[in-house]
C-alpha cells in the first residue's frame, strides 16, 4: 500500500518496463547490424570473387585474341609463300619451256 501512496502513477514501473523496452530495443539493433554487417561482408566477398573471375575471363580472352591474330599472320604469310611458289613455278615452266624449246 505504501508503494502505491509514493507513486500512484507507477512511475517507477513504467520507467523500469521503459528501460527494459529500450534494452530490448538495443540487443536487436545490435543483432540486426551483426547481420547487416556479416550479409555485407558475404555480398562484398562474393563480388570480390566474380570481380576476380572475370579479370580472369578478360585475361584469358586478351591470349587467345592475341594467338587469334598470331595465326591470322601466319596464315596469310603462307598465303603470299603460296602465291610467290605459284608465280615461281610459272616462271621455271616458262623457263624450261624456253630451254626445251632451243634445244630442239
Amino acid at each position: 500500500m505504501d508503494e502505491q501512496l509514493d507513486d500512484p502513477l507507477n512511475i517507477s514501473k513504467l520507467a523500469s518496463s521503459y528501460d527494459n523496452l529500450l534494452a530490448e530495443i538495443s540487443a536487436k539493433t545490435n543483432d540486426l547490424a551483426v547481420q547487416l554487417l556479416s550479409h555485407v561482408e558475404e555480398h562484398a566477398n562474393l563480388t570480390h570473387i566474380k570481380l576476380d573471375q572475370i579479370q580472369s575471363l578478360i585475361s584469358s580472352i586478351k591470349e587467345t585474341l592475341l594467338k587469334s591474330h598470331e595465326i591470322d599472320n601466319n596464315i596469310q604469310m603462307l598465303q603470299q609463300l603460296s602465291t610467290f611458289t605459284d608465280d615461281f613455278s610459272e616462271r621455271l615452266s616458262l623457263i624450261e619451256n624456253l630451254i626445251n624449246d632451243k634445244n630442239l
